[in-house]
């Protein structure tokens, strides 16, 4: 099921939201000539505003509307059984009820929903954090310092690679406690050599920074490192050494449910 692999071609602002053709299928399986294809999408995380404050400059297109389109073009470049999807949604927006049904496959959203409460993504959120000890202490060592490099030497020696992981969390600081707030900062600091991209909208109206340090430390951190989803939209997605070519006219929204059911099916297909 290798494919055509327009996925990530004319990634931008203005091709955002309109859902153009992402290819004939999925991606099944890494090529095993192509180092680039065991590279990371992005070099920082990405941060956004909430819905509410969402809609951008020069009245284009708002931040969840973009998160859509990423999380889709995503979805048709990375090869099957290599993306893992977490996504912490307090206030219960609708950025991803599109992709309501993709959390039944284990393989792809690994807690089997969108996280909306604090004590449902409490755990998943010290499980990321984690992992990202895990790798820094035993994983990354003998020369490999990162997530790309771990994963070219597993398979040279054909080993297991290690997921890609996203962790979507939507109108931060809501419903995070402290603790969540400690072990989020060191996810942004070291997730993404460890493989996992943080994709943060953030809501400043719940955020004082008398009352709430931490979490204006973590917005701090977002504004100076991470980043924006609208004016970098474009992220180094091209590393992924897709063939460059424009971007096929737009589709309807009834057409996005039929890319949901190619990826499904193709997960469906490496479980047999």
């Amino acid at each position: 099921m290798e494919q055509g692999r327009s996925a990530l071609i004319e990634f931008s602002v203005q091709q955002a939201t309109l859902y153009g053709q992402y290819g004939a299928g999925v991606v099944t399986k890494a090529r095993t000539d192509d180092d680039d294809y065991l590279r990371l999408p992005s070099s920082k995380p990405l941060s956004g505003q909430s819905n509410a404050d969402s809609v951008a400059k020069n009245n284009t297109v708002r931040d969840d509307d973009l998160i859509r389109d990423l999380l889709m073009r995503l979805l048709f470049a990375m090869p099957v059984g290599s993306l893992q999807i977490t996504a912490i949604n307090p206030q219960r927006g609708t950025t991803l009820d599109l992709f309501n049904t993709l959390t039944d496959i284990r393989k792809l959203v690994p807690v089997g929903k969108w996280l909306t409460l604090s004590e449902d993504f409490t755990k998943p959120l010290r499980e990321h954090y984690d992992y990202v000890e895990e790798c820094k202490r035993q994983r990354f060592r003998n020369g490999i310092s990162d997530w790309e490099g771990y994963n070219v030497n597993a398979r040279k020696n054909s080993e297991q690679p290690l997921p890609y992981k996203v962790l979507f969390i939507f109108g931060f600081p809501d419903q995070f406690l402290d603790g969540s707030i400690m072990q989020l900062k060191g996810i942004l600091e070291e997730g993404i050599r460890c493989g996992i991209l943080p994709i943060i909208t953030i809501d400043d109206s719940k955020i004082d920074p008398q009352r709430q340090p931490k979490a204006a430390e973590i917005r701090d951190w977002l504004r100076k490192n991470a980043e924006p989803i609208h004016s970098t939209y474009k992220p180094k997605l091209d590393r992924l050494n897709i063939t460059a070519e424009r971007s096929e006219p737009p589709v309807s929204l009834e057409r996005v449910s039929e890319y949901i059911q190619w990826i499904q099916a193709a997960y469906n297909e490496i479980d047999k």
